[in-house]
């Protein structure tokens, strides 16, 4: 007995057609894998003016926002290679005061 794929089509191997199935799961992981590599480091900027110390950051970002004595936000870590969180807290800021600049 045949071995029969999601999209009811015969061993894929076998089919000259590209099967839709298969190139779309090959597409998403391609994708997935593909956007590890654009990953690009930045630099992490807190406005210390504008920050009025809601904590936010660092509840969404503890490995690169601290808050210091003030009650303020600050960096920790001023340079980081994977800046997803550090994009998460920026776009979480009630007060936008967290600057990322590409390197």
């Amino acid at each position: 007995m045949k071995r029969l794929f999601p999209c009811f089509c015969c061993v894929c191997a076998r089919v000259l057609i590209a099967c839709s199935w298969r190139v779309n799961r090959f597409l998403i992981f391609a994708g997935v894998m593909f956007s590890r590599w654009l990953v690009m480091a930045v630099k992490v900027e807190v406005d210390k003016d504008a920050c009025i110390g809601c904590g936010a950051c660092v509840a969404i970002c503890p490995d690169v926002f601290e808050m210091n004595d003030e009650g303020k936000s600050m960096v920790k870590t001023p340079e980081v290679d994977d800046s997803s969180c550090a994009e998460q807290a920026a776009n979480g800021c009630p007060v936008q005061c967290i600057h990322l600049k590409k390197k």
